[in-house]
């Protein structure tokens, strides 16, 4: 299954050059698929000093957290570029997915761990016992373990637990988000 039989469930956005696709503070229980084009997450969006996360490509899901956490966007997404396309899925269209790509769920797993590592280091520079605590979770340390092939063996066998697996790894990237912008103040 691609992204064009997701559509069939989700929303599809077109949006131009320094749209926001989700903000900062507001409620949200979806997700969003960047299509095409790129997007930046800024972190304190609303200060006088927001911080840029990161700038994600096609492929990347954005808002997974307010999706799997069911809790207010943590930070504002806005498009980079003009004709950034986007698709927007509920927790129904995204479980229906999983199942039936496990593939590009696998890259949502990776991507998140890689922005658990991410911010770890940047929170271990001022705590290091807070560090400590993430990397010995062995969620933390399974997702770090899987191959795609046994992520979709996972997927196949018991969807739920690759989505607690995610919920796990979104709720670690609020926790050490909320650690970072503790120290920034």
């Amino acid at each position: 299954m691609g992204f064009e039989n997701l559509s069939k469930v989700g929303k599809l956005h077109k949006l131009s050059k320094d749209s926001v696709i989700c903000r900062e503070g507001e409620e949200g229980e979806t997700a969003f698929i960047v299509l095409s084009g790129n997007v930046k997450v800024v972190l304190n969006s609303y200060s006088a000093n927001p911080y840029i996360v990161t700038t994600l490509p096609a492929g990347s899901f954005v808002g997974e957290m307010s999706l799997f956490l069911k809790h207010q966007r943590t930070a504002t997404v806005v498009a980079v570029n003009d004709n950034t396309m986007v698709l927007e899925v509920g927790m129904d269209s995204f479980k229906d997915y999983l199942k039936e790509d496990a593939i590009t769920c696998f890259k949502l797993m990776k991507s998140l761990t890689n922005r658990v590592d991410d911010m770890l280091v940047k929170v271990g520079n001022f705590d290091k016992r807070f560090e400590y605590k993430f990397k010995t979770n062995s969620y933390y340390q399974l997702a770090h373990q899987l191959f795609q092939s046994q992520f979709a063996k996972l997927v196949n066998e018991n969807a739920d637990a690759a989505i607690t697996m995610i919920t796990f790894l979104c709720s670690t990237l609020k926790a050490l988000n909320d650690k970072f912008l503790e120290n920034e103040s």
